[in-house]
Formats: C-alpha cells, structure tokens, sequence
C-alpha cells in the first residue's frame, strides 16, 4: 500500500522522466520526423588568387548564427554576411593552404582552401594571370623558339610592375609577353619590389622531328615542293617538329610560288581514330606574317600572331594544313618563316562503331563466306579482306574488297602465303569502321606479277593523289598501270624508280587508253616531256638525261609547262613496256 505523501512524490518523478524523453525526442528529430542533418558548406575545396575573392556558403538548415574561422590568417582571411552570417568572403592574402571552419552551436563543417598566384609582403600583393585566370603552380608549356604566351600582372595598391626572366637564354619576358627562345626552363617574376612579386614557371619543349613523307601516316608528316623539281624557293622545309599530339611546329622558305599550287607546303595529323570519320578541329595558329591558310577543307585568314581556328565535319585526315589558299592560288612568302600550331583538339562526331564480322575463304576456289550477324547492313559499304605478312604484322600488305559467296580477286596480290583478316567499312562519315578481325586464315597466293605500291622499295613505287587499280609487272618486264583515274594535277600519280647510279638516257614503248603526257625528271630539277596519243604505241627515246638517285615518271604534264597550259594527265589503262636504260660511266 503506497502512502499519499509517497504517492504525489512518486507522480512526479514519472512526469519528469517523461518530459526529458520527450525533450530528447525533439532534440532528434527534425519537422519530417528524421534525423537532423548535419552542418553543410556549398564547396569542400576552394581556390583563390592572391588578392582574390571567393565566396563560401551554408547550404543546410539551421536556425543559429554561423561563426566563420580560419586557421592561417595568413593565408587568407574570412568575413561572415547575410541573414544568419550564413556567407563566408574569402580572401587571398599569400601562396599556402588554409582550412575554413563553419560552426553552429555544436555542428561544424570545414573547406580547404589554396591561394594561388602571388605572393604577400607587408600589406601589397602581386597576382599573375594567363587568360583572366590565376596562374597554378605547374609549369606552363611554349612550343618551341618563337611561341609566346602573354600573362597580365596587377599590385593590390596599384604600384607600377616590372618583369624579369631568370633564364632569358630560355625564355624572354617583355610586358608580360613571354617567348620560347631554345629548350629549357625559366622562372617569369612580375614584382613591385624585391619583396613584393609574384612568379610563374614556364617550360621550352624541344619536340620530336616530323618526317617528310610522300603519303600520309599515323602522326605527323609533311610535304614539301622542292622534293618535286618545283620552282626554286617554292616549298623549302627546313624544320618540322611535334609536341605529341597538340602541337607541332614548321620552318620553310617560299619565295616564289606556282600560280596553281599554292599548297607546296603541307603539315599534317594523322590519327585512325579521327581520319576517315567527321571530326571537328580547333586549334591556335601563330603565325610570323598574315595571310591565307588551307585548314582542313577550309581558307582561313590568319593574322600576325595568335590566331584561333575552328573546323567542323572535316573527314579526310585528322589536321591538314596547307600554308596558303586553295580558292585564290595563293601561297604564303618569305624566309625562314615559322607557324606554330598548338592547343589542338579534336571532337568526334561518329555515332556508330562497326565490328569485324566472322569469314572463311575455301581453300580450293577462294571463296569467301561472310557472317554479319551484328552490324545494322545500312551502315556498311563493303567488306575488305587484310593480307598481312605474318600473323604479327599490324598493317596489311594488300587490302582487296570481298562480297560473301564469291572468289576473293588475288589479281593485285604478290606470291607468297599470307594471314587474312577481315574489316567492315562503313558508308558514313558519322559511322566508324571496324578493326582488322582477330579472327584469321592462311593463304597461299601464286602468280608469276610483281606487285608495284605505294611503298619505297628496292624497285619500282608509286605515289598517287587519284584513283588507281592493280599496278605490277608481268612476266616479262612490262610495268600495267590498270583504271587511273582522274588526275587533279600534275603531280596526282607519278611512278618512281630508286637509282644506284645516274641515267643518261631512257627508251620505252607506252601505250595508254587516254591521250595526255609523260614527263620524266628526277625529284628535283628539270624534265622532258613526252606527249602520248590515244589507243597508240608511242616510241619514247630520251638521251641527255642526267637523273640521279631517283627517277619519277609523272603521268602528265610538269609544272615547268603546265603554269598557264590545260593539265594533260593519261588516264584509263596504260602499258609501258621495252624499258631500257643507259647510264653514265
């Protein structure tokens, strides 16, 4: 039995337990009945010049006042404002790092914090900048002798700034205006005074040499006109040099040009994930003198200076830059003049990526099957079968196209045995062909041809910028070169022959289903030329000839003659047989 007195004391320790289960209950949970968030700023890490401003915020709920701190003042300094000081300035004071803190009654939240860009004496800072933004810590990149970047430099009380290069046989600094002068690196200080400056790092690469290369490959290459007997002074490269993938520079001599060449001078990118597909390329163009370029397919103006460039739904090669103007058969003069190309980028613009379907080739009539099970038909043209040297090779000797239920055509392919591999083409510039198949075959292919290509060998090659079928020489010695097509200039497909002595003179009978012309020179200097009727054996008997190293053959007119004349270019089916040569003592 419970007393009264005991009773009302015992009722009111009930109540009080209650109560505080109740309190701590609320103290829990937020309006929706959750666990209540903790404090939130709107930024975890925060970058700021020197001198600079960035501002912090609260993001989650709360009703107190927030309380901002820094650790480095330092560093930096912190100002609270707005409705419940929930705003946080922050500002740059020295090159460090620094953490903010946010606090509200027994919740924090913390952001790190760099200052970049300067350096802090007294109570003046100096801020360098490259584009408006603060400049880092990292080095920044020039391209070789001549490339120049121009970063601006402000005091925080407006004191006049002067510039000095700690390397100027590296880099030069002029205003803010930094250019690359040999490789090397060099620290660009823009101060006040001793005491009150700020640096920055830049880094002259030294590059890669870019190739002169008939054809373009896999990276860069170029191309010049006086490898080709143009007129002196048309096309002279006398430097070329990369910087992996984004940049590349080119040094050449033009001091006359050819009224209907302007592009003897020809830098180029090659990739296989951008040649062939649509592409779009921007990049930076820093050019000695102004004048008209050809940039991927298009005329482009270009100043003295940095020029910005953009081209889209390029599909040929990845950048092909032609250093003068295609629409005014124009070239760009002068000596010694140096373009950079920097800052490139590429954008794809392929929706759809082909796979390599399954094939067999029948051993005994090289028939081919071909099962596609995977590709959507609407997006591929054709497909081509590889015949590679060995199952090692990365590229294919021959590539010859195949329909699934017929012979594969082994007319253009040398003796030997080889491994086939397959590929899907596609028929859209938006839509990527296949890789070579993984999947692969022997054959042995024999034939009594010596299959002539686009490769530099000990005997006969060719180079082309047209249309061309099988070219070879039979059994016994006469050179086929079966379906040329279409020849845009003079130089659009020439046969060569690498010499180990000079030739004097040259004899052969050509006969051609196209009338035009034959000149013969060496790659540089001067030719003869041989007019070609149609549908005739046309005896060619050339004496006074003095070619060393190599002979070419272009199928129609030089450029000697051709400037002012109709282009006289042989076209269809064309035979040159009865080759002899005389050659010097």
């Amino acid at each position: 039995m419970i007393k009264k007195g005991k009773f009302g004391k015992f009722l009111a320790l009930i109540c009080s337990l209650m109560a505080g289960v109740m309190i701590f209950s609320l103290a829990a949970c937020n309006d929706d009945g959750g666990e209540t968030n903790s404090l939130k700023l709107n930024k975890d890490t925060l970058s700021v010049a020197v001198g600079g401003t960035e501002q912090l915020s609260v993001t989650s709920s709360t009703t107190e006042n927030i309380e901002w701190t820094i650790d480095k003042t330092s560093v930096a300094t912190v100002k609270g404002s707005g409705a419940g000081n929930k705003l946080c300035t922050v500002t740059g004071v020295a090159e460090g790092t620094a953490t903010v803190t946010a606090k509200a009654g027994d919740q924090t939240a913390t952001c790190a914090v760099t200052v970049t860009g300067g350096t802090s004496q007294g109570d003046e800072t100096v801020t360098i900048k490259l584009g408006g933004e603060a400049v880092g810590t990292d080095a920044y990149n020039l391209y070789g002798e001549g490339d120049a970047l121009t970063f601006t430099a402000t005091a925080s009380k407006g004191s006049a700034i002067t510039w000095e290069s700690s390397d100027p046989a590296k880099a030069t600094v002029s205003n803010g205006k930094v250019t690359a002068v040999a490789a090397g690196d060099a620290t660009i200080t823009a101060k006040v005074s001793d005491s009150v400056k700020a640096t920055v790092k830049v880094k002259v690469l030294e590059g890669t040499e870019i190739q002169f290369n008939d054809n373009p490959v896999e990276g860069w290459s170029f191309w010049e006109g006086s490898k080709y007997g143009y007129p002196n002074g048309d096309g002279d490269v006398t430097k070329a040099v990369s910087y992996a993938a984004n940049a590349a520079s080119i040094t050449y001599t033009a001091t006359e040009h050819s009224a209907t060449i302007p592009y003897t001078v020809q830098l180029r990118y090659n990739s296989t994930e951008y040649t062939g597909t649509s592409h779009d390329v921007t990049l930076t163009v820093v050019a000695p003198v102004a004048g008209k370029m050809h940039v991927n397919g298009e005329d482009v103006e270009v100043v003295v200076g940095e020029n910005k460039i953009t081209v889209e739904g390029f599909v040929e090669q990845g950048l092909y830059v032609q250093f003068g103007s295609k629409a005014d058969n124009t070239m760009i003069i002068g000596e010694n003049l140096t373009f950079i190309l920097k800052d490139i980028k590429f954008k794809s613009n392929v929706t759809v990526e082909l796979v390599a379907p399954e094939f067999s080739v029948a051993t005994d009539t090289n028939v081919i099957t071909i099962t596609d099970e995977t590709n959507d038909a609407a997006n591929v043209e054709k497909y081509e079968l590889g015949f590679f040297a060995d199952a090692n090779a990365t590229a294919p000797v021959k590539i010859v196209a195949v329909t699934n239920g017929t012979a594969v055509d082994v007319a253009s392919v040398a003796g030997g045995t080889y491994t086939l591999r397959i590929r899907a083409v596609s028929n859209s510039a938006t839509v990527r062909g296949s890789a070579w198949s993984t999947a692969t075959q022997s054959i042995t292919v024999v034939t009594d041809k010596t299959i002539i290509d686009n490769t530099t060998t000990d005997g006969w090659y060719y180079y082309k910028e047209c249309a061309v079928g099988n070219v070879y020489k039979d059994a016994e010695g006469v050179i086929h070169v079966e379906n040329l097509g279409s020849q845009p200039n003079s130089f659009s497909f020439q046969l060569m022959l690498n010499l180990d002595k000079s030739v004097t003179g040259i004899k052969m009978t050509v006969h051609s289903e196209g009338a035009g012309c034959l000149a013969f020179g060496p790659k540089s200097g001067s030719v003869k030329e041989v007019e070609v009727a149609a549908d005739t054996d046309v005896e060619i008997d050339l004496t006074g000839l003095n070619i060393s190293e190599t002979l070419v053959i272009c199928f129609a007119n030089n450029i000697s003659s051709w400037s002012g004349s109709p282009l006289a270019a042989l076209s269809g089916n064309i035979t040159l047989s009865n080759i002899e040569f005389t050659y010097a003592d």
